[in-house]
């Protein structure tokens, strides 16, 4: 079920209703518009169906088939269950009509928040032919190979515009570009509609630019009883058994947070990388515990992609307190110095305290323990990737999306794209005395590396905390306004809360 205690209202109440249609809209937008609700034949306002169940297939450019699954609507809520064919491993993602969410393998759930919060309710509303009402405006046309599209800019209150083009014969949307003239650009190219009722269509394939996969829908069952519970996120399958509310002593070296636990019983030294979406194992390591693969999938991170072996856990042990039945993986353990690490899992369903200066880590029942009172500097964070982001700003004037890695040694990373487009002053020393402090091997996953071109920043600050000068390199990994921060600046408090159920980190600062 799904855990979002901290109800988002604030940023998503009332960014899908439907108002009264805005004063002074054009005519040729309406008119426009007009056009595409009398092609699909109906609108948001008015929806030929309460309900509706499709089957989702997602295919690779070579038209392979890689995933398939179910989508269920209830109104304006829904629910997408997809398992992959390669490695028959289970996500779901969906909307509540007010919190956007997405559940792992694993069955833990997380709400959107940010960025891909707000691309995720846009596209439920074009989906969902739900932007009648919203105020409309009409944009530069579309061309493409000689053909002139009409664009209508579409902007709800409190979520990004989306630019709509339309084959000028008929009104069947044919892109829809939302959030343009961002940093977090998507745009959606609809392939094919269906006729889901008599003179009722739906988009039934579409695809986007930035991505490899084509989507299929089939088989519209329109009307069909649901239950509510049938769009509310899927039950938990990894699960906790808090035994031990104590801390219990963890070792804090220069470059690494380390933890001894017990998988299936056999002892192991792992990192704690909050940087992680999943918990992966040495192959040596999965050997001494008797994992067996059950699939394969690629891994990707920080220098890129590596093949991951799938494995099935029956239980951690850590500190006393026991996680069962979760999915994990194995990889080369090259340059790990541990036996894994372990990630988003710790933290999902855990009240999870890192004692800097006591060197403990403390693991408590999310419905036992009640953080929200502590003393500290609270943050909403964004837990999409499954990695924490909070923002951040860079020589105080870059506003950065900025994920928190307690996996990450010491290094700040940035994309090289941001050096360029905000005139950063990285000083990079090319002599050879300072080359190879000016150009760092960052670790990435199974072992790879990427050579980051490294200097040092005036400050990156977190609110009122400002960490000065860090050393910080160039990568390629990422981009747009975004942000890494390691070990290095978040060893510097005393403590950190991590209440990934609530959404929230607690940063305890020393006096």
């Amino acid at each position: 079920m799904l855990k979002l205690r901290l109800l988002l209202s604030f940023l998503l109440t009332g960014a899908i209703m439907l108002v009264a249609a805005a004063p002074g809209r054009a005519d040729s937008a309406a008119a426009i518009l007009a056009q595409h609700f009398a092609y699909v034949g109906w609108s948001g306002g008015a929806p030929p169906f309460h309900s509706l169940v499709t089957e989702i297939k997602i295919f690779n450019k070579s038209g392979k088939l890689q995933y398939a699954g179910q989508i269920r609507y209830l109104g304006l809520a829904y629910r997408e269950d997809t398992r992959s064919v390669r490695t028959g491993r289970e996500n779901s993602k969906g909307f509540t009509g007010t919190i956007a969410w997405q559940t792992d393998s694993n069955g833990f759930t997380t709400p959107q928040l940010g960025d891909s919060a707000r691309l995720a309710i846009d596209r439920d509303i074009i989906f969902s032919e739900a932007y009648s009402s919203f105020p409309a405006s009409v944009r530069p046309a579309l061309r493409v190979a000689g053909v002139r599209y009409p664009v209508i800019r579409i902007s709800p209150q409190h979520l990004p515009s989306f630019d709509l083009a339309f084959n000028p014969e008929n009104g069947a949307l044919v892109q829809a570009t939302i959030a343009p003239d961002t940093d977090f650009t998507e745009v959606l190219q609809v392939d094919a509609y269906s006729e889901v009722l008599p003179g009722k269509r739906m988009i039934s394939a579409f695809h986007f630019q930035s991505y490899g996969y084509r989507y299929k829908l089939s088989e519209f069952q329109p009307n069909v009883s649901l239950p509510v519970d049938e769009v509310e996120p899927p039950s938990q399958t990894a699960t906790w058994t808090y035994a031990n509310p104590n801390p219990f002593p963890i070792s804090i070296t220069q470059h690494r947070v380390l933890v001894k636990a017990s998988v299936n019983g056999v002892p192991g030294t792992f990192i704690i990388d909050s940087g992680a979406d999943g918990i992966v194992f040495s192959r040596k390591f999965a050997k001494a515990a008797h994992l067996t693969d059950v699939g394969h999938a690629t891994a990707e991170g920080v220098a890129g992609a590596s093949q991951e072996s799938l494995v099935r856990v029956k239980s951690i042990d850590i500190g006393g307190n026991t996680l069962s039945n979760v999915n994990a993986s194995s990889m080369n353990g090259n340059g790990l110095g541990a036996d894994g690490l372990i990630g988003f899992p710790l933290f999902a369903d855990a009240v999870t305290t890192i004692d800097f200066t006591n060197g403990t880590l403390q693991l408590q029942d999310p419905n036992q323990t009640h953080p929200s009172k502590l003393a500290g500097i609270h943050a909403i964070i964004d837990l999409s990737s499954g990695i924490p982001q909070v923002p951040m700003k860079i020589d105080g004037r870059i506003p950065v999306d900025t994920f928190l890695d307690t996996g990450d040694p010491y290094l700040v990373l940035i994309p090289k794209s941001l050096v360029f487009q905000e005139h950063l002053t990285m000083l990079v020393d090319n002599t050879l005395g300072g080359y190879f402090s000016s150009h760092v091997a960052v670790g990435g996953v199974g072992g790879r590396y990427q050579i980051g071109h490294c200097g040092r920043l005036d400050s990156i600050a977190f609110g009122q905390i400002v960490y000065q000068n860090p050393k910080t390199c160039e990568t390629t990994s990422f981009i747009g306004y975004r942000a890494l921060v390691g070990l290095d600046f978040l060893r510097h408090f005393k403590r950190i809360i991590f209440d990934y159920p609530q959404s929230r980190m607690i940063f305890v600062p020393k006096v």
